[in-house]
């Protein structure tokens, strides 16, 4: 069972954020303040913040208990400090690359699709058009145009639960930006909402994959040295309690003081 330690956060604004329904998102303005990588509190820390307890009681008080997963992760440190999750709007990150949940066509659509074309502008319709489409399961990068991102990655993920095709959709989207030398990117939740994926067992998926590619060894060296931060980027409330209660169960955290002196 893990347990939590309380302790005070200086990034709750990591956590909190507007909450709306998904046509809200499509009509987000681009005007707002722009985040950096280093503006976004890492797993390490956020696991043992007083808002990460306070969302985990939310989560209690719904009768959401945290589930174990299909395997065993172990404790690794050095991965919690480069993996986030992050609450707000997807159009705002001023990371290196932001991954856009696409449709086959990349001609835009609704929900975050349709507001990261309207915040990048038109110059993005027109990249995408000449990518002339994107199979399900893959991935292609643009420029970020008028976004604060630099590049935009176009993941097409499945339509109702295809676990295989949306750990391919992960995956793929990572392995682009370790060929173009991107070293921070952000995800929205793939294949949710409109395109039917349970959100629960979508996030399971993330989750699952982004560490098992982290460990991944490529020409002799795990991925995560590829990579500085990998943020899970939430919009709506449940996705952000959902991911509250599973993060631990890939990422688990390290241990407090007093758990460390009980293990001694």
């Amino acid at each position: 069972m893990v347990r939590f330690k309380l302790r005070q956060s200086n990034s709750i604004r990591t956590l909190v954020s507007r909450f709306t329904d998904s046509a809200s998102f499509a009509r987000t303005t681009p005007k707002m303040t722009s985040i950096s990588a280093q503006d976004i509190e890492t797993a390490d820390s956020w696991l043992h913040s007083h808002a990460y307890l306070v969302l985990m009681k939310t989560n209690e008080e719904k009768g959401l208990p945290s589930p174990a997963p299909a395997k065993h992760y172990a404790r690794r440190d050095e991965l919690n400090k480069q993996i986030a999750v992050w609450s707000g709007d997807i159009t705002r990150l001023a990371l290196d690359a932001i991954v856009n949940a696409a449709n086959r066509s990349l001609l835009g659509g609704g929900g975050v699709d349709g507001a990261i074309h309207q915040a990048a502008g038109p110059g993005l319709l027109t990249e995408c058009k000449a990518l002339h489409g994107c199979a399900t399961g893959d991935a292609k990068m643009t420029a970020g145009h008028g976004l604060p991102a630099r590049h935009v990655v176009h993941g097409v993920g499945p339509v109702g639960e295809d676990a295989a095709k949306l750990r391919a959709v992960y995956v793929r989207a990572l392995d682009l930006c370790v060929e173009h030398g991107l070293r921070t990117v952000a995800f929205p939740c793939i294949s949710t909402g409109v395109y039917g994926y349970p959100n629960e067992r979508a996030s399971a998926v993330a989750l699952a994959t982004v560490r098992e590619w982290m460990e991944a060894v490529t020409d002799g060296v795990e991925n995560r040295a590829k990579v500085d931060k990998i943020v899970f980027c939430v919009f709506l409330e449940k996705d952000l309690l959902i991911y509250a209660r599973l993060l631990p169960c890939y990422f688990p955290p390290a241990l407090t003081d007093e758990e460390t002196a009980g293990e001694q």
